[in-house]
């Protein structure tokens, strides 16, 4: 069982690139594939992909990854919720497992939301190999530990606020959907 501490490192910390067990989660076959090629080619251990994000949190909630790469725009919800629903404690150990948010949107406004919902990097879709490879390899160097804050682990620096936090519809069915899925 992980011990959940106030402050804590992410899971692929100092880890090399053969170490990593990288989940993406993508609706997109297309991206799917071309995202596992990149990851495989830089000689990463292990690449799982899910085109459902709630597949994705059953499956990752059993076998943690050490580092998670997600879509914005999926269907049933988007990759917000699931990091949302990754950084709660009562998640752990994915609480502590690095992501990597993808979207064709990268305004500031879509920047700031991915941070808040607990992304580590951003990455503009289309994806570019060299763009893979250098999320990669930060995610590997990035320091920042994640801090507790009432019943969720935020990323050092990421400051939400009580509107970022508040679960909406999409949460909710979340929620009914990965509890109607426990054994």
């Amino acid at each position: 069982m992980t011990k959940l501490v106030a402050r804590q490192r992410h899971t692929a910390f100092g880890l090399s690139v053969r170490q990593l067990d990288v989940a993406i989660v993508d609706d997109d076959t297309l991206m799917l594939k071309f995202a596992s090629a990149v990851l495989e080619r830089m000689g990463v251990a292990r690449v799982r992909v899910f085109t459902n994000p709630i597949q994705a949190f059953k499956a990752m909630a059993d076998d943690p990854p050490n580092l998670v790469m997600v879509d914005w725009m999926m269907k049933p919800v988007d990759g917000c919720v699931l990091l949302r629903r990754m950084r709660l404690v009562s998640s752990a150990p994915l609480c502590f497992v690095p992501a990597i948010m993808a979207s064709a949107r990268a305004t500031k406004a879509f920047v700031d939301k991915a941070l808040v919902a607990g992304a580590h990097q951003i990455i503009a879709k289309p994806m570019l190999e060299q763009s893979i490879v250098v999320r990669a390899h930060s995610i590997i160097d990035d320091g920042r530990v994640f801090i507790l804050s009432d019943d969720r682990y935020i990323i050092d620096g990421a400051l939400p606020t009580a509107a970022d936090l508040r679960m909406g519809p999409a949460d909710e069915f979340f929620e009914r959907e990965t509890t109607r899925w426990a054994i």
